[in-house]
């Protein structure tokens, strides 16, 4: 439980630098890493310095980033890992980092001798897409009786699977892993989701929002959610939910 707090303090920090750079660009909003090759772990941090990083690299020569794995660190808020990895988002970026508290595009990467630099867009976003609204719809028809409902999720969805029950977060995510053979946790759909929970419980502090308003909720309260969440992204993405 304690490894699992980390990134979600991680992710308050990069809340508080959001509402650090109200009323600025949007392209003025990337962060510069500059990272040195030491002992074969490039060591260093980003500007503004809010994270220390480490990036170990793939390969032995130090120039290899795609798929290496790494760690931010914050004294005040702990460690969060991430994985370096191929774009499969809708930006023109060629790598992402991901990471517990979302998927960011990395551009300007440059790699001179033994250092690294490139640059963090902490603020990126997936614009919502049709793809996202299959995701609910399958995450609805996962959740399809209260037979299948996991009224007490805990985020493990491994246990769902086994179970053959799921919560709503672990629906979310099964659909996810259907449709796209991948997660991600700040995706269009979980972000609508959590916009849906906003509307419905305005006046409720969730810590972890999904896992909790499932925990406090019925299986109609959750169907419900869906089906808003479902009708949202529809008129964002210019379609009709099946």
């Amino acid at each position: 439980m304690i490894l699992r707090e980390f990134p979600m303090r991680i992710h308050h920090l990069l809340i508080a630098i959001a509402l650090s750079f109200t009323g600025i660009d949007a392209s003025s909003q990337k962060l510069k890493c500059k990272l040195n090759f030491e002992e074969g772990i490039y060591i260093g941090g980003m500007k503004p310095n809010w994270f220390s990083i480490e990036l170990t690299p793939t390969g032995n020569n130090g120039n290899n980033i795609v798929e290496a794995k790494g760690t931010f660190y914050n004294k005040d808020f702990g460690t969060a890992p991430f994985t370096i990895t191929k774009n499969t988002l809708p930006t023109n970026d060629s790598l992402m980092i991901s990471a517990s508290f979302g998927w960011h595009p990395i551009s300007n990467i440059e790699i001179k001798k033994e250092t690294l630099r490139f640059d963090f867009d902490w603020s990126y976003r997936p614009v919502p897409r049709e793809i996202d609204l299959r995701i609910l719809e399958r995450a609805d028809r996962i959740l399809s009786t209260n037979e299948k409902w996991d009224s007490r999720d805990d985020r493990n969805c491994k246990v769902d699977q086994e179970n053959k029950k799921w919560s709503l977060y672990c629906a979310i995510y099964q659909a996810s892993t259907d449709i796209l053979n991948d997660f991600n946790h700040r995706s269009a759909a979980l972000e609508t989701i959590r916009n849906a929970i906003n509307n419905l419980s305005p006046q409720r502090d969730y810590k972890h929002q999904i896992m909790d308003f499932n925990n406090e909720s019925t299986f109609l309260d959750v169907k419900l959610l869906l089906k808003q969440s479902q009708e949202s992204l529809a008129i964002m993405v210019n379609t009709e939910p099946n």
